[in-house]
């Protein structure tokens, strides 16, 4: 079997389950995606639980044991107290908690000392964890048995990451829940009260009814309603008089009935009475969260007992078993990414006393004490023997006559000893810790940055073997005087530098296809559209076939320049005499001096692979749905070039090429940069661009 055959019957099989790239991840929990003002304004109604919770935890301080219960130094401990140059220790933990409260997922990243530096990437140890910082909202994709994480245009692989769940899912056990999502119905509703409330108020506090109007023209109609209006629209002018005649009936000489009738509902809106419903969302939301009223600082008819059990129940029930889902969740995707801490994160959490509890606790304590001392001091019975008899706690087993208390020194983490703040990671300067390595000729200062993922490295690899060939031979050929062509790249090669290169990148276009799928359908959702046709993302032999058809275009390129260096060797070998040994010590050098292009090969194609993988998926969706779709050329990062500035904003149909084969960007410091490669289908007009695409429904 020919190995492209191969790799598409290895990307059939893959599905959006395997991928986990669906609707169960977070980055599908984000503000972009939630439906209307109602939905989005409910974290205003559940905020006082949050707050009540997340206030609560960060007051507690973790430390790290080891197995035998003893207090260690913890690097990993250091850096939740000095996580990144923005948070504190307090800030960094009430974050901790609202993201757990609020989303399905929280991903921390987690980074690593590199001399006296921060950085994202690498191997990360127990010595060399530096601090953390919150992923909001990434992309996740499973692809070649690594979970990558991405955000914007960086990507983290597993091996830096860590997932803590916010709940558990009954019919998606790793997919994750929230405390938000509990109570989401229920905050909505409120939020329905407080807007029909303001809408109330907004539209003037009209009254919910009808004006019967009787008149002969319809012109009379229109202009006592007119009148009316002026006279009288609602609680902006509720002083104002409204006149109207009552007519006599020529016939009788009697009063006739009023041309103006006022007939109101049966409940006008200002009788509506919300307090019912008003207190049960508060009950369901109190439910979902763990927090009574009196722990939200609502005193309403509380009492000093009450208030006692209040707390006591949110700290035993809410707080407490937060605080270890939290601090054991670090500690064992800690121990998977350094292969095993050595020691674990733990807290101390005194759950508050009440106080008839307390005074029941204390009562027995003194009779147990008075047993002990009975049987065990005047009587001459064994400790064990008294505990077993009277049946009392195993733990006053433990008693002995003598005994030193154990101090416990835990590291006040918060105090800086010297430079950890200034040494802790800035979440802000993570693309600046990106090998990144750029053409020149653009004018970009901060391209767009591919971490250097599975993915990444598997197309690095194909061409470098690539590039290797080609050198190898030219050295072969060195003895050979028959072959005028050294560096010439043989097509067998190339077919297998496309073969191997696609492996990869088939598997960046099926995941970011699939990401972009689940996007699109809410895309659609939000639009107000219905997508009950879509289902899921697949990719098609034509896709494969036009990539592919890209790649060996690609593939070519890179073989010229590789030639060209092979040949400028040896031409400035044998102008100054090289020995045939030198000038193949010389060309054996080509691969590290050229190494630049294997990268920039590599990060080129990821981004490419990504974009054109959303692409193919608008692309299915429109052809599905029917319904058109716009591409959007955005610019992202701190300087992108005059081309990119140039095409920013530009809007075209997504089957359409943002710049044509043969076509020109005309950039806005005067450039001009002709497309003479493929057509410009996605937001990428040279090798690391920054840029990207967004996606609009046309209604």
């Amino acid at each position: 079997m020919k190995p492209f055959n191969a790799i598409k019957n290895i990307f059939r099989n893959l599905t959006v389950n395997n991928l986990y790239t669906g609707r169960d991840s977070l980055a599908t929990w984000s503000p972009n995606h939630l439906h209307g003002k109602l939905t989005s304004d409910s974290y205003a109604t559940i905020h006082p639980s949050v707050r009540a919770i997340s206030d609560e935890f960060m007051q507690i301080k973790p430390y790290a044991i080891d197995k035998t219960g003893k207090t260690v130094k913890s690097m990993a401990v250091d850096a939740l107290y000095h996580p990144n140059k923005i948070d504190s220790s307090a800030s960094f933990f009430k974050k901790l908690a609202v993201s757990k409260l609020t989303h399905r997922k929280t991903y921390l990243l987690v980074w690593r000392k590199n001399g006296s530096k921060a950085v994202p990437f690498g191997d990360i140890t127990p010595n060399n964890i530096a601090g953390y910082t919150f992923l909001e909202h990434p992309s996740v994709s499973t692809v070649l048995g690594k979970t990558i994480y991405t955000l914007g245009s960086s990507s983290f692989t597993e091996d830096e990451v860590i997932v803590i769940p916010g709940g558990v899912n009954p019919d998606n056990l790793y997919g994750g829940y929230s405390s938000r999502e509990a109570a989401e119905r229920w905050a909505k509703l409120d939020d329905y009260i407080a807007a029909f409330q303001a809408g109330f108020f907004e539209n003037g506090a009209i009254p919910a009814g009808t004006f019967v109007i009787t008149t002969a023209k319809k012109t009379d109609y229109e202009d006592t309603v007119t009148e009316m209006q002026k006279a009288h629209r609602g609680a902006g002018k509720n002083g104002n008089v409204v006149y109207t005649p009552r007519p006599i009936d020529k016939n009788t000489g009697k009063e006739a009935h009023a041309q103006i009738e006022w007939i109101p509902f049966a409940q006008s809106n200002k009788d509506i009475d919300f307090k019912n419903l008003f207190e049960q969302t508060n009950k369901r939301t109190d439910m979902a969260f763990g927090v009574s009223q009196v722990v939200k600082g609502v005193d309403d008819a509380s009492t000093y007992a009450t208030a006692q059990v209040s707390e006591a129940g949110f700290a035993k029930r809410a707080v407490r078993p937060m605080a270890i889902e939290i601090y054991t969740t670090i500690t064992h995707e800690l121990n998977r990414i350094t292969n095993g801490l050595g020691y674990a994160i733990v807290f101390d959490y005194a759950i508050p006393a009440v106080a008839d509890a307390v005074k029941v606790e204390s009562e027995t304590k003194v009779l147990n004490q008075s047993i002990i001392t009975n049987m065990v001091d005047l009587n001459g019975y064994s400790l064990e023997s008294v505990v077993d008899a009277f049946e009392l706690p195993e733990s006053y087993k433990k008693l002995k006559k003598v005994e030193t208390a154990t101090i416990k020194e835990i590291d006040e983490g918060d105090v800086d000893e010297g430079g950890e703040v200034n040494a802790s990671p800035d979440p802000k300067q993570i693309e600046t810790f990106v090998n990144q390595l750029h053409d020149g000729g653009c004018g970009c200062q901060n391209p767009k940055a591919v971490v250097e993922t599975v993915e990444y490295n598997e197309i690095k690899k194909a061409a470098a073997r690539f590039m290797q060939t080609q050198v190898d031979k030219a050295v072969d050929e060195v003895d050979d005087e028959t072959k005028n062509e050294q560096g010439d790249y043989d097509n067998n090669d190339l077919e297998t530098f496309v073969d191997d290169a696609l492996i990869p990148i088939t598997a960046l276009l099926i995941a970011d296809g699939t990401i972009q799928y689940e996007e699109g359908i809410q895309l659609i959702l939000d639009a107000g559209l219905n997508a009950d046709m879509l289902s899921e993302f697949s990719l098609t032999d034509a896709e494969i076939n036009n990539y592919k058809s890209y790649l060996t275009n690609v593939g070519k390129s890179y073989a010229s320049d590789t030639k060209d260096a092979i040949r400028k060797v040896l031409d400035n070998g044998n102008a100054n005499g090289l020995s045939a040994s030198q000038l193949k010590k010389e060309l054996k050098t080509i691969p590290n001096l050229e190494e630049w292009r294997t990268v920039r090969i590599a990060r080129t194609e990821t981004v490419r692979a990504g974009g054109n993988g959303s692409l193919f998926a608008m692309e299915n969706i429109q052809g599905e749905t029917g319904y058109a779709i716009n591409k959007i050329w955005n610019t992202y990062g701190g300087n992108p070039c005059e081309f990119c500035r140039a095409m920013d904003g530009t809007v075209v149909s997504v089957n359409t090429p943002f710049v044509p084969k043969d076509g020109v960007i005309q950039g806005e410091d005067g450039g001009v940069l002709n497309n003479d490669f493929v057509d410009m289908d996605i937001a990428h007009s040279h090798p690391n661009c920054q840029c990207g695409a967004t996606w609009e429904i046309v209604k």
